[in-house]
Parts: structure tokens; sequence; C-alpha cells
């Protein structure tokens, strides 16, 4: 029986280059643009992990701004609040993900 790897465990790799984080900033990109917020999150998030770029942040921003609607479309207003809160530290950044 061969070990099957989840989307989740795939997710969750760090990259161990600045193209591995590129490459997940791009996957990330790419699920934005297919709707897919909460993949595109983790996605931002291994990015950030490794480097902190401006652009790579305000993805994240836009991956949290865009799940937070998707919850509230389906009534879940509540989650996405928590979701919004989550999002920005006092000052106004995108918080950490690490």
């Amino acid at each position: 029986m061969s070990k099957r790897t989840t989307a989740r465990a795939r997710t969750q790799a760090r990259p161990h280059s600045a193209a591995g984080a590129a490459a997940a900033a791009a996957d990330a990109a790419a699920a934005i643009e297919a709707g897919r917020h909460r993949e595109a999150i983790e996605h931002f998030k291994i990015a950030l992990r490794f480097e902190s770029r401006a652009s790579w942040r305000a993805g994240l921003t836009a991956a949290y701004t865009g799940r937070a609607r998707e919850l509230a479309a389906k009534g879940m207003y509540r989650e996405a609040e928590i979701v919004l809160a989550n999002t920005e530290d006092r000052d106004g950044r995108v918080a950490d993900p690490g």
C-alpha cells in the first residue's frame, strides 16, 4: 500500500528555497483567482514563513477578506468576524502567520 499525500500535508510543507516560496505564492494567487480563499491563505502563509514580501502580505489580506465574505454569504457572521479580526494586528498590518 502506497502512502498518499493529502492536500493539507502538501500545503503545510515549508519551502526550502526562495523558488519554493515563490511557487507557494503563485499557487496562492491562482487559488484566489479560482475563489479558493482557504487554500490561498495556506499557500500565502507558507510563502511568508520563508520571506516577508509586501505583495504576499497584501495577497494574504485579500485571501482572508475573501474567506470572510464566503463565510458571511453562508450566514456565518460570527466566524467571518473572527477571520477579519485575526487578519490584522493593532497597527493595521496583517498578523504574522507563524
